[in-house]
């Protein structure tokens, strides 16, 4: 890192290209205000990537998307012999999906030359999803919503507890039921 004059301001210059060469603008090439400037980038942006591990930019993190929540449902139906994205999408939103044709047709596209394991690994489950399936009414629930739920309140005795108490209150205060304020602990 050496610091450098570059036009009135102090930068600091990154690599071996800092030292010698120097681009049109007459600015120094490894300078990071110059690499900013030419990538339309912040200073910031520029000196996370540069201080950064090259494994570490390759490796991608999941992001969450739309389609993670029917992504078995997608491929049992593939695996049925339902290979129209468009008519699983139709079904697909039928169950709550609020994503488009094209989102699917992406997720689909590497398994028309390739076949889906039969043992794909379930989406990962967020706090905000148990959540949401907790204090919707369970009639609203898909029946694979209503199958995860069920299994995670078996394995959690607490989790089970909190969700009967918040179908129980969601009860009361739907009928205006104040005789049942006081629970059963």
């Amino acid at each position: 890192m050496n610091p450098t004059s570059t036009a009135g301001h102090r930068t600091r210059c990154y690599g071996p290209a800092s030292d010698t060469s120097r681009s049109t603008n007459g600015s120094s090439a490894g300078s990071l205000r110059a690499i900013a400037r030419e990538l339309h980038l912040s200073r910031g942006t520029v000196l996370r990537f540069t201080e950064a591990d090259v494994e570490e930019l390759l490796i991608a993190p999941h992001r969450p998307s739309l389609i993670d929540d029917y992504r078995l449902y997608l491929h049992q139906c593939w695996l049925e012999g339902c290979t129209n994205a468009s008519a699983l999408a139709r079904r697909t939103q039928q169950l709550g999906y609020r994503g488009d044709i094209n989102t699917v047709r992406r997720h689909l596209r590497p398994h028309h030359t390739e076949a889906i394991p039969a043992d794909t690994p379930l989406p990962q489950l967020t706090v905000r999803h148990v959540t949401d399936w907790i204090m919707s009414r369970p009639e609203q629930l898909t029946a694979p919503e209503r199958k995860r739920l069920n299994d995670l309140c078996d394995r959690s005795p607490a989790l089970a507890t909190t969700t009967e108490y918040a179908d129980r209150l969601a009860t009361m205060l739907r009928e205006r039921r104040s005789e049942h304020l006081a629970f059963d602990v």
